[in-house]
């Protein structure tokens, strides 16, 4: 009976060998399964880090673009205003004021008042046209910075699936690993104790 114990413990041995030979691809596995896992947590945290940049971009836009609509509407009051006056009065008015001059002087102040009047007029006209511009491409930024978080978001929950994928393939090869190694164990402590009685 001691022979034939001593097979088995020889042939345990084997058993171990070749365990060890699994076990050594197993580890093997389960380590480049830490690298991916690692690889995969580090482009979350940078996906992460760009979705705050990106979020806080987006604020800064919106808050830019309410600014730029305020003046927009100020602007497009004060030249609605204008050319409502401008209308009532008629198409003669600044012709009107520069006629009802007294002398040479009030002329030469008057048309000055009038040329100062046509220059706002413009200056008013360009800025709500640079205004309006301004607001077009904002709101096309603010687009592609949505888009960009919008995208951003799908590959974070893209590469976190393969993170939770790769830590239950880790898992069940840590598990394999241990349960392989818990019955060779009890294997070699039964025949052990068959030795000893």
């Amino acid at each position: 009976k001691t022979i034939e114990l001593n097979l088995k413990i020889g042939e345990a041995g084997k058993n171990i060998e070749g365990i060890e030979v699994e076990l050594t691809k197993n580890l093997e596995t389960i380590n480049a399964l830490d690298e991916e896992i690692y690889l995969y947590e580090e482009q979350i945290n940078t996906i992460s880090q760009n979705l705050s940049q990106i979020e806080t971009q987006i604020r800064q836009a919106e808050t830019m673009l309410n600014d730029i609509e305020k003046r927009y509407e100020y602007q497009k009051g004060l030249l609605e205003k204008r050319l409502l006056y401008a209308y009532k009065s008629g198409k003669t008015r600044y012709l009107d004021v520069l006629l009802s001059s007294t002398d040479i002087m009030d002329f030469i102040s008057k048309y000055h008042f009038v040329s100062e009047m046509i220059r706002y007029d413009e200056k008013l006209l360009e800025s709500i046209t640079a205004q309006k511009n301004k607001m077009q491409e904002v709101n096309r930024q603010l687009e592609n910075a949505k888009t960009n978080l919008k995208n951003n978001k799908d590959e974070q929950k893209k590469i976190a699936i393969s993170l939770e994928n790769s830590k239950i393939i880790r898992n069940s090869y840590v598990n394999k690993l241990t349960r392989e190694e818990l019955k060779i164990q009890e294997e070699l402590n039964l025949y052990q104790d068959e030795l000893n009685l």
